[in-house]
Formats: C-alpha cells, structure tokens, sequence
C-alpha cells in the first residue's frame, strides 16, 4: 500500500489517516562557504545556506517548512524580501527569498511552492560577496543589490533577471552598507579603507567612483589609550590626560588624504571584519575588528566610541544592527552580547552646557550577556541572526547544521508602581485591567528621557529551542518497515542514520523533522535493520589496519531509546560485513568478513548456530519474503501484530516456529538456497554461477523473483516460479545496494552504484530514471526506499534526498508537507485567507462587538473558516486577550497586528500614527475639547510629553525631542574633535543652531600655523560683533544672498542664522536641493509654523516622481499632524484599508470629525473598501461600510447583492 496519498486541489486535506511523504531535503553539516549564509526576515521566517541548499525554519515552532534545491554550487548568502510596502490584492504578502552561490548565480525563491522564480548570474563564475534588497522607493520593491566578486555592484530587477545597471570600482569590495536614512549614500569595505558614495539612485549609474578613507589599525595604537574615557570621580588632570589620549585616537583613526609610502601606521584593514550602517544614529557606522568594534561619524571622520569593555578583550566574530541595538557574538568565549544605544551622558558638568571641561560619551549599555555555549571543540559558529520584528529573538548558526534559538527576558528588581493600565470596552465605558504583551524591544527598553525614572530591569538570555539536523559523516540509514492495511492507524514513517560518531538518529520522513538522537555505538555505524516498527539493530566496528576488531551490536528499542547490547563477550574478531533479519522478524544472520556467518533467534536474542569453517565465504544474502506453512498463517499474523505494539522490542516466546528460508551467494557467484526452522539449519538447492556474471555484491528478493547485481554492473533475474533467469548490463559498475520498493507487486528496485542511482521495472525489465553523481547530485553512499513513489538518499555532504520516481523533483509545495505543530504565518497561506486575517484582527465595527469567534455568519466559509480559526488559535494568548480590549482602540490594535504580521510598512506606520495621535489628542484634553472621542479622558490625561519616539525615527520625532538630541550631538562632537576640519564643522553646527558664544571660542582655538587661521579669526570677530540694526542686517543678508548665489551655500546660510533668519536659510537650502540639512535645520530652529512649511516642501519633494518616496512622505505629514493630508494622500496611493483605519483611529482619539472639507475623501475612501473587501468574499463587511456613505453606497449595496445571487 502506498502511504503517499495525493490530495485533491491547491491545499491539503484537512484530516488525513496517516503522513504523507513529499519530496524534501533534509540536510546536515555546513561548508565553510555557507558562513554567514542565514537571514531572518520579516515574514517571522528564517533562512540558511547549508551546503548546496536552502533551509526555511518557522522559529517559533522550529519547524522545517521547505528545503529548496537548484544550487549547484555551495550557497554564500540568503537574504529575505522586506516587508515594506503596502500589502494587499495586487501586493499580497508573499516571503520572496534570494540565495546566491560561489559560482555567481543568484536564485528567487517562490518559497511556499518551492519553485525558481528567477535565476540570474553576471556569467564570471565567481561567488557573490553580498547583497542587499531595495526598499526605500515607493512601488519599486522587486531590485536587488548584488555585489559581485571582486569590484562591481549590480542592481538586478528579480522580476525578469535583467540589469537596471553595473558599476565597476576600481578597489576590491568586500561588503557594503545602506544608509538606512538616506538611501543615496552607500559604505563600501575595501581591503584598505572605506569607500563612500554619495549619489546612488535607481535611475542611473553612480556617477563618481567614490571617496576614500584610510583606516588605522586599533591593535597598533598602545593599550593604555583603550581607557579612553575618564570616570566621574577622576581627577581634572586624569580627565583632561585621557581626553587628549582619546583625541590622538581620532586623528589617527580616520583619514581621508592618500596613504603615505614606505612606512606607515596606517593599516591594510583586512583585520576589519564588516561595517554596517547604524540603524538609530544617522551618519554612524560600525566597524568590527577581530577583538574590537568601531562607532564611527563618518561624515566628520570622527570616531564617537571605542569598543565596550567586553568587546574589547574577547574575539569578536559576528555582529547585527537593529532599531534599538547592536549584538554581537565572541568565538573565543562562546558568548553573546547584547547592547542597547542609549542618550549621551557627561562626565563632568550639566548635560546641555558648552563648557570646556565637559566631557561627552555615547552611552551604549551592556544590557546582557548570555552564558557560555561551551561548542565543542570541531564545532564553530558560522553566523546569527535577529528578528527584525520582535528585536529580542536570535539564532546562532552552527557548523554541524544545528540552530540555537535564544530569546531576551527580563527579570523585574522592582515592580513598577503603576503596572495596570486602564481599558475601554467598545461598547461601555467600563475600566478593566489588562496587561500589555511585551513582544518586542522597544516594550523592554522604552526610549530614554530625562524627567521618567525607569525601575531597574534585569536581562538574561535563554535558550528557547534547538534545530537539529543530520549528524555528519553520514555512513548508513535505513528505512522503517512498510505501511500496510494492518499498521496503518500506528505506523510513523521513520528513516534511522548512523553516523562515524557512533551517533544514531530517528527521522520522521513526513516532516524532515529530527525525533530522537541516541548515542549507541563507540565506532562508526555500519549498517542498521529494523525487527519492527519500532525496533531495530545496528552494528559497528571501528577503522583499523588490522583485519581484527571489536564489534558492537545493539538492539535499540526507538520509542524508549532502551539498548541492549548482543554478543558482548566477544572479543577481537572479523569485522561485521552484514545483517539481515527475516522476514517474519524469527531470525537474524549476522555475517562476516571472510568467516562463516551466525544464525540468531530475535525473540529471545539467543545464538542458534555458527556455520563451520569450512562453510562458503557469504558475498550477499536475503530472506525469502514468503513462507512454505501455509497452515500457520494465523500464528504469523498474530505474532507479527505482537511484535509490532510491543514498545520494548522484547518479542514473545511463546509462538510457533515458522519454517524461513535465505539465499546467498559465494565467491564463485553460486546461489545457495538454506531453510531454518526452530534451530535447525536445511541445506537447499545449489545454483551455479550465471555466466558472464562477475562477482555478486548484493540480492534481492520479492514474491517469486530474485535478483542479483555484480561487480561489473550486470542484473541477473531469476524466475523462482518459471525457473528462469535474465541477465541485464546496467552499464553503470559496479552495484552496491539493490532495494525492492513497498507494496505488494511492486517490482521497481532501487539500485546504487559508485557513481550514481537507478530505478528499474523488473515487470518490463526497463531502466525508468537514474541520477550521475557528481553531475546531478554529489555522491551517494546508501540509499533506500520511503515510500512506494519516493526514494530516499544519502550523499557526501550530509544530506537526505527525498526524490520522485524520476529524480526531478526534491522539493514540494509547502502546504504538502506535514507539520507536527500549527505555524502561524500569513505568508504562507493564501492571499485572501492572509489579508482577510487582517481585517477582522484590525477592526470589527460591523459587527455587535469585537471578537475572534467566527462563524459562516461572518461571510467565511469552508476551508477558509477552518484556516482563519487555526491561524487565530495559533496566536500567543496574550496576544489575542489584548488585541480585544486594546486601550487605544484600533491604531494600537493596528500595530499589534502589524506586528503579528511582520509588516514593515504597517509597523512604521503605525508607530509614528498613534504617537501622534495620543500627543494631538492630548493636546486637544488639556483644551477640554474632546467630544466625540472613544477614548477615555482620564486614559490620555496619562500621556506626558515625556514619551517619546525612539531615535531611530529621526526626523520623525517631535521637535523638542529632535532639537535636544541634535544639541547632544554637536556637544558630543565638540568633546571629542581631534582636527581643524572637526572643530570647523562643529562651530558651523553651533553657528545655525544659535550658540555663537560657543562658536567664538571653537574659532578662536584655530592653531596659528593653519592655513584658515587668519579666515577663522576674522570669522569669530563677525559672530561676535553682529548686531541687531536693521542696517547691519540687511548688509549681512545681501552678503549672505550674494555668497549662496556664488556657490558658498554654507557660509552664506550661516550668516542668514547669525541674523536670525533661519527660515530664510532653509528656503535657501531646498532651492539648492540641500533638503538633509534643510529638515535637520528647520526641525533644530524654527517655530512649529515655518518648520511645517519647511516639511510640507519636504513631502512634495518625497512624493515627486524621481524621489518616489511617498511612505517616507505620508509619515512627514503624520509627524506635523496633518491627519486629513494623511488620508488624502493613503487613498491617492491606494493604501485603502490603511486609510479607512486611520479614519476610524482619529475618530476615537476625536480627531478628524467628518466636515464638508473632508467628506468627499472619506465616503470614496469607504466606498473602495467595501470594494475591496467584497473581492475577498466578506460580504457583511462590505454591506457595513456601503452603509456609512449613503446614497451612493445603497447603490453598490445593491449591485453586491445582484453578483452575491448570481453565485
């Protein structure tokens, strides 16, 4: 009976009486070209390189979802699509996943139906260095950056496997890195430096080949200047010893000018392992060295931080930047580390004060580090990864193919004092008590202030589960016995390995998931049969010159993981060449190289017989698969029934011997034929050797055929019944293994040569498929059958090949597969089934209240009810209890189920929208106008402006908290400035911003031998000296206007600041383009009124078709609460669904009441809604919203309810 059942349609069915077997492949260790090859993405999935292939895990249930399989060459990097842009019909959520490999190919995954959906290569056959997907441009989500080896950078559209353009540098690259703030500016790694580019865009090559930095080596600068920075309690002349020290590091640090011949302390940075971008702090970069990392202002050349105490005394090896944090792993101690960008602290003096002798740090906090991993000793890490959603889950990557996944708690000194929220049901005003679900970092560690005190927090790392796959070297497996119509309610398709550590391990072939690892055997695993569905026996030996060894045979129980070891007593002997156990499970051979084999009762795990020395040397051997008794049917079906359900592989002794028959075959390539009953051993029938027939190397046996495979490849068929025999050449070789396939009358065989694979039908006798290794596949040592249709096999590298008859396919579509555990995530599932879960998790108004029961009274049906339920039941239950009594109704709701998601555009969205909807609304109580809001008046009588948006929303934060982060800055930037060039621009920062005092003295330090010294003496006397006379002021503004015209745009703009007239600065600076210094001047100066002018220039610019960033625009206007501005604009870029949610987010807050300014757009607004959601079959939903626009909403009402009687 097969046991690989089809299913009807796209999906599976929803019960099924047993595990179907798909084509798959599970894999085992890692090739040192896989290092690094592991991404965890949005879509809450993780992906890695092993060897030549793809893994995809869900890290929640760690499960394997899908292998895929086209490489030919080992993969070098995996990179995940990002989730940012808006998702629906056209855009549906869909994990699109790009791996590349050594021989320069880059492969698009259709993950969830493991097909290719485009291959690409540059054709240099070299590996790909790395690669980087672009999201920063609205409707342009589909390019990939690839980095070829050594010096090019291509921008690939993955749609169609076309070039939008190459660039090839001069320098060999090694990586590179995006500005997350602005897209245009990219950091290249060269063997000796930094290489930036300032004016990447999709539209054209990059212009200029770049500016270059040298960088020094950190190890070669002396160990006393590692304390850098002086403790609050040390003394003035300690300070200010350490402060010259840390500005002798800068100078030699970062350098822009040519490297100097013959001697130099300038090093060949291939010390430098990476850099990346830091995603809080605009302008920052990280450089990672062997034992230290770098925090970098690149665009001052000025380094901010050396590395941590921690870092700076263990090997650091892999590092991520997130958000809100920097991890990174030692390989010397096996720890992770874990640290948080927190605000900017003094050692001396107030924080916002320019006095000289304050002395400014950033303050990174060591917030974890985890225990020792204690990896053995052939064991490294190979790479880590973080979930960008969450920011506290990791995974390390191991070199033996195992995944550690880990996880960040807190552990609470002190509880806080208001740790209950208050919480509005929808349909009263009743408070309750809900606690928030901390899923993510930023619920961990909120975003700094000055005036709220945060209690305490302990961190700890934890380990919250392992993936395992297959123990390496691989030497043997074999497959459980078949299904058939008496276990099939029992059965588990399981395959056991055996490895050269001795290690065995239990694979489920249904879910490629590892059940069980023994370790048995002291020597490497020889060979494995099964005596039951859940028993087996295994032997081993180890590799010794000597043709004497000690051999180990243990019986092992795989449900208990009970052994018991046979033939204990023995010493040195012949190595085990085989075993074979019969087929009514009586008996077992144990047979030896070049000695007479051994005769085993298996029920009571007795010797029976050991043939004499003078018996044939045994070259093959099988069981009959029939019985000569007749009469004694019922006793074998009995006792076969016992075996099976006896969970200790103990087999009953009390059951009548059954008269078993075995053939083998000599060196002379006669076949033996032997019957065994009880202990008595029969002498059969002797067959010649065939002619033309070589040595045999291996029998098999079915129903009344035997057949045999020799040394030079032939097949000899034997018709026990017609007593006639065929001999086929296979011109392959030599053959090793031949295996029957299950099921009664099957007659394909599976036969396994030095150099390949075939599947024969020997009721044709016709060769169906074969498989040539290397070509095809690396090489195979062992296979065996899974299924009637499905063919497992293992390879050099590690890894279990389930393939189809033909050897085309090795992978399937992931809703095929089994899964032992619920995996919640959208993207695997159909788009209707994904964007309808989002829906009803988002907002319910049309129904009586908010709810995740759903009935067919909800307009979903059938299938899709059975999927909206299981992906509802699989959601965390803390998740779901909140999501119904969200405080801050549907925005918060909204983030949640963004985050739930892994929906990079939602999330940011709505982030930004309800910060700025609880500030605006606040706002509006403090006024005591808040009529119509559903949110409670004592619930935003909470909100302070104390909370604040993280940094790393930048320009997005609100002005006061912009402004006072920029002041931080500059005072950073003023302790730790180490050249003319630095202090220029920091007294030109301090110039716009209004604090010319400090700007004189900075001038004023200008040595005496620089070549501006006399220009900066000048200029110090000018700031000093400006007065307020309109005459005075006016000859400065013409001054200035005349120096912009002529190309001098900051020295002109800095004279329109001294005078106090910054607006005009910033026109200045859009009309020239400057937009970056534009918004950071405006947001740092002006009043709210000139700085929403400012922004709103900003947004036209963003939303202009060559910029054609209208995300980053719509959340500019978020930021100056232009909510109606908000809506037009999401509706205009059809984010309907986005723009219906934030209708209904501003009438809770009481924001955006319905006028005649604005009803227009919201009635369209609503009307395409119910649109959309009547195409995704949820009628009520549809009907409620027609309901809100009136007439025109009765008359779409309408026309639904024609098409909803027409099906």
């Amino acid at each position: 009976m097969d046991n690989n059942e089809k299913t009807s349609g796209d999906q599976p069915k929803s019960s099924i009486n047993f595990k179907a077997i798909k084509p798959r492949v599970i894999t085992g260790f890692l090739h040192q070209q896989n290092k690094g090859a592991i991404d965890w993405g949005w879509q809450s999935l993780i992906a890695y390189g092993c060897q030549t292939a793809v893994v995809v895990i869900d890290p929640k249930t760690v499960q394997l979802l899908q292998v895929l399989n086209k490489h030919r060459s080992y993969v070098t990097k995996v990179k995940w699509a990002k989730e940012n842009y808006y998702h629906d019909i056209p855009n549906p959520y869909y994990p699109k996943l790009a791996s590349a490999d050594t021989n320069g190919n880059i492969i698009i995954w259709d993950v969830v139906y493991s097909k290719v959906s485009t291959l690409f290569s540059d054709g240099n056959n070299k590996p790909i260095l790395d690669m980087q997907w672009l999201s920063f441009w609205s409707s342009f989500n589909d390019f990939l950056a690839v980095l070829h080896q050594p010096y090019s950078l291509i921008i690939w559209n993955t749609t169609n496997g076309n070039k939008l353009w190459k660039k090839t540098y001069t320098e060999t690259i090694l990586s590179f890195s995006f500005d997350p703030f602005d897209p245009s500016n990219v950091a290249f790694l060269v063997p000796d430096g930094i290489l930036f580019i300032d004016d990447f865009t999709l539209s054209k090559v990059p212009s200029s080949n770049g500016r270059k930095f040298y960088i020094s080596n950190p190890s070669m600068m002396s160990s006393s200047s590692s304390n850098l920075l002086a403790a609050a309690g040390s003394t003035q002349d300690e300070k200010s010893w350490s402060k010259e020290r840390l500005r002798q590091r800068m100078r030699s640090l970062v350098n822009a000018e040519p490297k100097a011949s013959g001697k130099t302390e300038f090093n060949a940075t291939s010390e430098c392992l990476g850099l990346m971008h830091h995603q809080s702090v605009r302008n920052q970069i990280i450089l990672l060295y062997a034992k230290e990392a770098q925090w970098v202002y690149y665009h001052l050349k000025e380094m901010v931080l050396p590395s941590p105490k921690y870092i700076a005394v263990n090997n650091v090896m892999h590092y991520i930047a997130f958000m809100r944090m920097v991890a990174f792993h030692s390989e010397q101690d096996e720890n992770f580390l874990l640290i948080h960008h927190d605000s900017l602290s003094s050692v001396a003096g107030n924080q916002g004060d320019f006095v000289s002798d304050t002395y400014l740090e950033i303050n990174y906090d060591v917030r974890c580090l985890s225990d020792s991993m204690r990896l053995t000793k052939h064991v490294r890490l190979m790479g880590m990864a973080f979930c960008p959603v969450s920011e506290t889950k990791a995974v390390l990557f191991l070199s033996e193919g195992k995944l550690i996944f880990i996880e960040l708690t807190t552990f609470e000194k002190v509880l806080r004092m208001e740790d209950e929220l208050n919480v509005l049901s929808r349909d009263n005003d009743k408070m309750g008590i809900v606690s928030v679900p901390k899923i993510c970092l930023a619920d961990l560690i909120p975003p700094s202030t000055t005036s709220i005190t945060i209690q305490p927090t302990h961190f700890k790392f934890i380990v919250t589960g392992f993936y395992c796959g297959i123990a390496s070297p691989l030497l043997t497996i074999r497959m459980c016995p078949p299904l058939t119509t008496k276990n099939w309610e029992s059965y588990r398709p399981h395959l056991v390995t055996g490895n050269l550590e001795g290690t065995i391990q239990i694979f489920c072939m249904a879910s490629g998931m590892l059940q069980k690892e023994l370790n048995v055997h002291t020597y490497p695993v020889r060979g494995i049969e099964w005596v039951s569905l859940h028993g087996f026996l295994s032997f081993a030996y180890p590799n010794v010159n000597s043709s004497q060894v000690r051999n180990e045979l243990v019986l092992v129980d795989a449900i208990s993981g009970k052994l018991k070891r046979i033939r204990c007593e023995k010493g040195e002997e012949s190595p085990i060449e085989m075993i074979r156990v019969s087929c009514f499970k009586q008996y077992f051979i144990v047979a030896f190289k070049e000695e007479p084999f051994e005769l085993w009762d298996l029920t009571n795990l007795c010797l029976l017989r050991t043939m004499p020395k003078k018996f044939p040397i045994i070259t093959a051997l099988e069981w009959s698969p029939i019985s000569n008794t007749k009469k004694k049917t019922s006793s074998v079906e009995k006792t076969s029934s016992v075996e099976e359900s006896d969970s200790s592989s103990q087999l009953t002794t009390e059951k009548v011997p059954l008269k078993e028959q075995f053939v083998f075959t000599d060196s002379d390539g006669q076949l033996y034929n032997f019957s065994v009953e009880g202990n008595i051993i029969k002498d059969g029938t002797k067959i010649p050797a065939t002619a033309g027939m070589g040595s045999i190397t291996c029998i098999a046996w079915r129903s009344e055929q035997i057949v045999m495979g020799d040394v030079d490849g032939n097949l000899t068929i034997w018709d026990l019944k017609a007593r006639v025999s065929k001999t086929v050449s296979t011109h392959r070789g030599w053959i090793k293994k031949i295996r029957f396939a299950p099921g009664r009358g099957n007659m394909k065989i599976l036969i396994l040569y030095n150099d390949g694979v075939d599947v024969w039908d020997l009721s044709a006798v016709e060769l169906l498929s074969g498989v040539k290794c290397p070509k095809d596949l690396p090489k195979i040592i062992d296979v065996d059958w899974a299924a009637s249709d499905t063919s497992v096999l293992a390879s050099v590298d590690g890894c279990l090949y389930l393939m189809d008859l033909k050897f085309k396919h090795s992978m399937a579509p992931t809703y095929r597969y089994h899964l032992e555990e619920l995996v919640f995530s959208p993207h695997l599932s159909t788009s209707e089934a994904a964007l309808n879960l989002r829906t009803f998790l988002n907002y319910q108004g049309w129904r009586t209240a908010y709810s995740l029961d759903f009935s067919e009274a909800d307009g979903i049906k059938g299938d899709d009810l059975t999927a909206l339920k299981q992906y509802i039941s699989a959601i965390d239950s803390d998740i779901r209890d909140f999501l119904q009594f969200c405080q801050f109704g549907t925005a918060q709701r909204c983030l949640l189920t963004a985050r739930l998601f892994g929906d990079e555009s939602e999330l940011h969205f709505w982030t930004v929208a309800l910060y700025y909807l609880k500030k605006e609304s606040a706002t509006v109580v403090n006024k005591d106008d808040c009529d119509g809001a559903m949110i409670s008046k004592a619930l935003l009588e909470q909100i302070t402006p104390d909370q604040i948006l993280d940094c790393c929303y930048d320009v997005l934060c609100d002005t006061a908290s912009y402004e006072k982060r920029q002041l931080e800055k500059i005072n950073l930037h003023d302790s730790k400035r180490a050249t003319s060039e630095q202090t220029k621009k920091c007294a030109e920062s301090l110039i716009m911003l209004g604090h010319s005092d400090r700007a004189v003295r900075l001038l004023l330090e200008t040595d005496s031998n620089s070549e501006s010294y006399q220009l900066d003496c000048l200029k110090a006397c000018l700031v000093a000296s400006v007065c307020s006379s309109g005459t005075a002021q006016s000859t400065i503004k013409l001054v200035a206007t005349n120096l912009i015209a002529n190309g001098h745009i900051s020295e002109g703009v800095q004279l329109l600041c001294l005078i106090g007239k910054p607006i005009d600065a910033c026109r200045y600076l859009l009309s020239y383009g400057q937009w970056t210094k534009a918004i950071w001047l405006a947001k740092s100066t002006l009043n709210p009124t000139e700085c929403c002018e400012v922004l709103k220039r900003w947004v036209d610019h963003l939303f202009s078709p060559v910029i054609n960033q209208k995300q980053k625009g719509i959340l500019v206007l978020l930021s100056i609460c232009q909510f109606q501005k908000v809506v037009e604009s999401l509706v205009s870029t059809k984010c309907i669904e986005r723009a219906v949610m934030f209708i209904h987010a501003c009438n809770e807050f009481g924001l955006l009441k319905k006028d005649e300014s604005n009803s227009s757009i919201i009635e369209g607004a609503f009307l395409e809604y119910a649109r959309y959601l009547f195409s995704l079959g949820n009628t009520p939903a549809a009907f409620h919203y027609c309901g809100l626009v009136g007439v025109a909403g009765e008359q779409l009402r309408k026309e639904m309810e024609i098409l909803v009687d027409d099906k």
